[in-house]
């Protein structure tokens, strides 16, 4: 099964492409900085099957190992959903 990280997941773009991935079958490690504000991605967890696996609260140093390969996880995909963002000009506060 393929499988994807996720930074940002817990609103906006980031818990989307966790939908969006979900969805097509991928395993998903979702990560954000806010555990309090996660209870949307909490759900999607709880309906996913253990597909979904949450980091929530991490260290930044513990979340960027894993987006850099020496950490966890060997994920197909990517995807920190703030950088994707301020990429394309959307401000996120």
């Amino acid at each position: 099964m393929p499988s994807t990280l996720i930074t940002g997941a817990n609103r906006g773009l980031g818990l989307e492409f966790a939908r969006q991935y979900l969805a097509d079958g991928w395993h998903v490690y979702a990560a954000c900085r806010d555990p309090d504000s996660a209870s949307e991605l909490r759900r999607l967890a709880d309906a996913s099957d253990e597909k979904l696996a949450l980091a929530l609260g991490r260290p930044a140093q513990e979340i960027e190992a894993w987006t850099t390969g020496a950490g966890h996880i060997d994920g197909d995909v990517i995807l920190k959903a703030r950088h994707l963002a301020l990429q394309r000009g959307i401000h996120i506060a």
